[in-house]
């Protein structure tokens, strides 16, 4: 069975779950050598970073209980 990747909306801010540093999309592109799409993205400092898609997506284990997470989940930010 396929898997259905969705691509992160530029100018979304996501958390890494590993780390919970937060980082801002750019966007996609694609690596002109394999075609492999790849995750545009940066820190607060301005450091930028890319990632292919496939990884951007994986579920990672964390913890004791070493249960299965994305590697990446959207910042939610709550209102008044």
């Amino acid at each position: 069975m396929s898997r259905v990747i969705t691509y992160p909306d530029p100018g979304s801010e996501w958390v890494h779950v590993k780390s919970g540093s937060v980082y801002r999309v750019f966007g996609v592109a694609r690596h002109t050598e394999t075609g492999v799409d790849l995750v545009i993205y940066s820190n607060n400092q301005g450091d930028l970073y890319a990632r292919p898609v496939n990884m951007w997506e994986d579920m990672i284990s964390q913890g004791p209980s070493k249960r299965f997470k994305p590697r990446f989940v959207p910042l939610v930010l709550k209102g008044p």
